[in-house]
Parts: structure tokens; sequence; C-alpha cells
């Protein structure tokens, strides 16, 4: 895994961080808010992470608003393309 960690780090894929209990981290809610939580290993923080809308600042969360992924995304799910089974 360090290994991994090292190789992953040299080539630019950064290493996804998890805070420890009690942490704070900050998500982004459904209204493209963001928002300031404390992990509290609780099924929302879990799920939160897994999704990996689990950032450790809000510049990080910001990013992800401000990317062009994030609009095309959400464009597909207006148009029916992702979700509408």
């Amino acid at each position: 895994k360090e290994f991994v960690d090292y190789v992953n780090e040299e080539y630019g894929i950064p290493k996804r961080w998890r805070g420890k209990r009690s942490d704070n981290y900050f998500t982004i809610l459904g209204d493209n808010e963001i928002a300031e939580a404390t992990d509290n290993y609780f099924p929302e923080d879990q799920n939160r992470y897994k999704l990996g809308n689990y950032f450790r600042t809000e510049e990080e969360a910001q990013k992800v608003i401000d990317s062009q992924e994030w609009k095309d995304f959400w464009e597909k799910v207006r148009n029916g393309e992702i979700g509408n089974d």
C-alpha cells in the first residue's frame, strides 16, 4: 500500500483523505451549497466518503462544483440520460 501511495503521489494522483473521528470535513449539499460537517463515522459520513463527497477543504469542494464534469453530470441528469430507468 505504501508503494502504491508513493507511485500515485509521484504521478499526480492524490491520496484520498479521510479524517479521524471528530475531524471536520466539507461536503456538497443538494443545492450546491458547501457545508462543514464533523465526521462521527455515522452512516451519512461513511456514505459521503464512499461517494467521494468528502473534502478536506472548502476550496476542494468548490473545485468540484466549478468543474465541467460536475456541470456535464447534472445536465445528463436533467436530460434524463442518467437515473431515468
